[in-house]
């Protein structure tokens, strides 16, 4: 049935398409009794006969004249004295009749198509089978000619069914990438795109959902990335985007290649408990993040031709770098932490090391020499603490012992002097102490719980709570002594800290933690060997000094003077002799030389570790500042900090609101240093050759699909491909 809203006109369609019509649907539901439902149907067929149905039909069940003949009152009321005759059907009903019939061929449709006028054809193609257009229904059949034959007659691939799905729907569904691809054709027309945007989340759960069952899903996947597709990859459907659907099926290729065209990583679900890294990267291997990285880095030619070769060796190689993945949708309308993304991979054990790709070296690098001048603020205030706190601590230690010689000489003076210097010193101190008190409490409210991980954070509010300790007056000389000393290892040890940020002493500072840490595990395990000699020699020496044995553990023996303590009887020194020459063999020859062969064989491992440090260190440092400028425009608005943020950030304000492409601010290249460039170099030559694998691999596959469907019509038909080859010797 059909409807001309306008004329308030309706045209009813009142033949069959099926088993029965309309009427006839109507009459077989009439029962004996009276009740309101059968008033209703039969006011229902009322007014059918009156619109001219037939009381003729012989499809189906019977004629509608045989039903009304069991029940002869029922005749007498619908057989009316005025009948009108039925209408003329309309030719969108005979196309149905035709589409009804399965043996309708294509070439059927066509010549009925051509027969009826241009607007009949479109209402014809356009018209509902059931709930469902025509398209659609031939799109779930897969019926490729069927689908051309409606689109070449103006069938909308834009009607939406009642379940909100496209005919394209329909088709990812099915896995079809031939009617896929006609589909997107005719959506597009005249356009020079097609605009999926409202349709990207659908049709990638669609996909992700059925992509087991057919080969062919990756194509129809592929086929939306292409350069005339719109797609909005950042669309949230139930707090979720396209990633953490293609995650939630580990469709690892698909999320590489969602991040590649701008997918935000950082993205978190509604529901996510765990606040502290995008849901998604536990669902990430580090390889499909790296693949991803390298798949953000293209060759930028330096004509207008796309098809310039790249030439690795040549100093004016151009490469563009893509890094809308790490920042959110709305990047281009407010101030975002570049880095947040960054520190979420870099708070991953299985991910962290993705941090040494050369996408997010060359971003560090350059974020680097931008935080530099806050990194050189930062190291002159906590040199000029140190400096201050070591010479308070030693005019302190000198005030006290004036203070207890002035029984034995008139110092007075002296005193009164230097404790006038300690209280300017004591002043600048503690100030520089709440400047360090209120870095931690930064770091404590945007690193959250990664801050008690670190040890050396530790160290920093030990350091912090002794100064203040060291400020009170009248303390006990030894207490200030003892004090004094553990503040001065922990403040000069920091300092050594804050030095290994800069990239050029990151190796030496790695060194450094590294080696301690296994030392002290390998001490923590080979200990309890040297306290089972220090009781053996105590027991064996019968004195007090015994414990002596860690002190030649480094090789200092004083043999000599353990000999004066030797029992004269000769199984007992036999037993003492030996005792002593299996501690000489297991804790000097063998421990120590374990210790330093650890030492040795760990070398490529810190000088590996050296450069993720370092990196991790700058990326802390960086997301720090950045969160601090964002927190203090927050709460106070100025152009000075509003300033030193722009200073800092190289991404926001470079992306389009709509992701597909970054703003083109800057044209001029920016030169990478050498180290940076070779790194970058070595990674894309490996990276160009893991792609020339993947095309020779895939046209292997291709020919030997060819093969296989060959093959397969040898086997089936062979017959005919005599005669094929027969004809095609014969020249026809």
């Amino acid at each position: 049935m059909t409807a001309d809203v306008e004329n308030q006109k309706v045209s009813l369609d009142l033949e069959p398409h099926a088993d029965l019509s309309p009427l006839a649907t109507a009459v077989n539901k009439l029962t004996d009794d009276d009740g309101p439902r059968n008033e209703g149907l039969i006011t229902y067929c009322k007014k059918l006969v009156e619109r001219g149905a037939s009381l003729q039909e012989d499809k189906g069940q019977g004629s509608v004249n045989e039903v009304l003949q069991k029940n002869p009152a029922l005749r007498s009321e619908l057989q009316l004295e005025h009948h009108t005759n039925p209408p003329q059907r309309p030719a969108s009903s005979c196309f149905l009749d035709l589409i009804y019939d399965d043996t309708s061929s294509e070439l059927v449709l066509k010549t009925f198509l051509k027969g009826i006028t241009s607007d009949e054809a479109v209402a014809s193609s356009n018209s509902l089978y059931g709930k469902h257009s025509v398209l659609y229904m031939a799109v779930d059949t897969c019926n490729e000619l069927r689908v051309q034959t409606l689109l070449s007659y103006k069938a909308s691939p834009w009607r939406e069914e009642p379940t909100g799905e496209l005919p394209l729907h329909r088709a990812a569904e099915r896995g079809h990438k031939n009617i896929f691809h006609v589909l997107l054709c005719a959506m597009k027309g005249e356009a020079s795109k097609v605009d999926l945007q409202n349709y990207t989340m659908s049709l990638m759960e669609t996909l992700m959902e059925n992509w087991k069952r057919n080969t062919d899903h990756a194509d129809c996947y592929k086929r939306l990335f292409e350069a005339d597709i719109e797609l909005n990859l950042n669309e949230e459907h139930i707090g979720r985007t396209a990633v953490h659907v293609a995650a939630s099926f580990n469709k690892q290729e698909a999320v590489s290649n969602l991040l590649q065209h701008g997918a935000f990583l950082g993205a978190r679900p509604w529901l996510t408990k765990d606040t502290q890294c995008p849901s998604v990267l536990p669902s990430l291997k580090a390889s499909t993040l790296e693949k991803a990285m390298a798949g953000c880095i293209k060759h930028l030619p330096h004509s207008n031709t796309q098809q310039e070769s790249e030439d690795l060796n040549n100093d004016n190689h151009t490469l563009l770098f893509d890094y809308r993945f790490l920042l959110p949708p709305d990047a281009a309308n407010q101030d975002v932490n570049e880095v947040a993304t960054l520190m979420d991979i870099s708070r991953s054990k299985h991910h962290r090391r993705v941090i040494k790709h050369p996408l997010v070296q060359t971003l560090l690098y350059a974020k680097w020499r931008k935080a530099l001048p806050f990194y050189m603020l930062n190291l002159f205030f906590y040199s000029l603490f140190v400096t201050l706190l070591t010479v308070f601590v030693y005019s302190l230690r000198d005030l006290r012992l004036l203070e207890t010689d002035t029984e034995k000489t008139d110092q007075s003076e002296a005193i009164n002097n230097l404790y006038n210097r300690i209280v300017v010193i004591k002043i600048f101190l503690l100030a520089l102490t709440f400047y360090m008190l209120g870095r931690e409490i930064l770091q404590i409210v945007f690193l959250g719980i990664q801050y008690l991980k670190n040890i050396e954070n530790y160290l920093e509010f030990l350091l912090i709570i002794s100064v203040f300790i060291l400020c009170i007056p009248n303390l006990n000389i030894e207490f200030i002594r003892h004090l004094a000393a553990w503040a001065m290892v922990v403040a000069w040890y920091e300092f050594v800290l804050i030095l290994g940020r800069a990239p050029p002493l990151a190796l030496y500072i790695t060194m450094l933690r590294h080696v301690s840490w296994n030392f002290l595990k390998f001490i923590l395990l080979f200990g309890a060997l040297i306290v089972a000699f220090t009781i053996s020699f105590n027991m064996l020496l019968q004195q007090p000094q015994s414990s002596e044995a860690i002190v030649m553990s480094t090789g200092e023996f004083e043999y000599s003077s353990l000999k004066e303590h030797f029992s004269n009887n000769s199984l007992a020194l036999a037993s003492t002799v030996l005792m002593f020459l299996i501690f000489l063999f297991l804790i000097f020859l063998v421990l120590m030389n374990v210790m330093n062969a650890l030492a040795i064989t760990d070398t490529q491992e810190v000088v590996d570790d050296a450069e993720l440090y370092s990196l991790m260190s700058r990326l802390e440092l960086v997301y720090l500042i950045e969160a601090v400028l964002l927190w203090c425009l927050s709460k106070c608005y100025t152009s000075v900090l509003k300033s030193h943020l722009g200073s800092l950030q190289l991404l926001s304000g470079k992306i389009s609101e709509d992701r597909s492409k970054f703003v083109e601010e800057n044209p001029s290249p920016s030169k990478l240093d050498d180290t940076t460039a070779q790194c970058l170099r070595n990674h894309r030559m490996v990276y160009l050759e893991g792609l020339e694998a993947e095309e020779r691999e895939d046209r292997m596959n291709a020919m030997l699909r060819v093969e296989n469907l060959l093959r397969s019509v040898v086997k089936e038909s062979p017959e005919d491909v005599k005669r094929i080859l027969a004809a095609v010797k014969s020249g026809q």
